[in-house]
């Protein structure tokens, strides 16, 4: 749950948030990478334990969303 110190309901999410809000910069693939690396430890975490569906369900969307972000500043940089 979320707190005044921690805004973020999973360990994941300032990882997740710092990649897709950050501008086009050299600091994007870094950030990117480093989101990816904490939602695969997460879901290596989470796998196999009960009630925690949602996490596992929004952590994939995730990844998804980081793939499309790396495409897309891939495909800017070619």
């Amino acid at each position: 749950m979320s707190t005044a110190n921690n805004a973020y309901e999973f360990p994941w999410e300032e990882h997740y948030v710092q990649a897709v809000l950050e501008p086009d910069s050299p600091r994007l693939q870094d950030l990117i990478t480093r989101a990816h690396e904490a939602i695969q430890a997460r879901k290596r975490e989470l796998n196999g334990r009960p009630g925690h569906t949602l996490e596992m369900q929004l952590a994939q969307d995730a990844l998804n969303s980081l793939g499309v972000l790396k495409r897309e500043r891939e495909s800017r940089a070619a």
